[in-house]
């Protein structure tokens, strides 16, 4: 197995087998491919920066930081309305890309004033090597139109 990621290369050196009839081998051709062994993990952020903000729709920037492709029919981000009234609310929002992607933006429209947590739950999305996500860490915006 590989000792670190990245771009890995196989041959098969001249004379190192033979045949039933004692011909040995030419040499092959190089095989590469790439090692990977990180699962994908999300990075959010706000698309207008900062960790507050009065407008609506709330966009929150999903970075994988390698391509990524939907591995589940189930929402991509999970966020948790805590409304300034102390209602809470659920919702499985966004779709996960179809084709290769590395970010992904997923519209929020809080009914009121509201603190979301927003997080990616394990397994939304795999990388080329069909590794599943992790879940993320969670990430908070202040929706505030007071």
């Amino acid at each position: 197995s590989p000792a670190a990621e990245g771009v890995v290369g196989v041959s098969l050196p001249a004379g190192a087998v033979a045949d039933l009839y004692d011909n040995l081998n030419t040499a092959s051709e190089l095989l590469n491919f790439t090692y990977d062994s990180t699962p994908p993990n999300a990075t959010l952020t706000s698309k207008y920066g900062g960790f507050e903000t009065n407008i609506s729709p709330v966009v929150a920037r999903l970075d994988f930081g390698e391509d990524v492709v939907a591995a589940s029919s189930e929402g991509l981000l999970t966020v948790h309305f805590a409304y300034a009234n102390g209602t809470r609310a659920q919702a499985a929002l966004g779709a996960a890309p179809d084709a290769a992607a590395r970010t992904v933006e997923v519209e929020i429209y809080p009914e009121a004033d509201a603190d979301l947590t927003l997080r990616v739950a394990a397994g939304r999305v795999e990388d080329v090597a069909g590794q599943l996500n992790v879940q993320s860490a969670a990430y908070v915006v202040r929706y505030d139109v007071t």
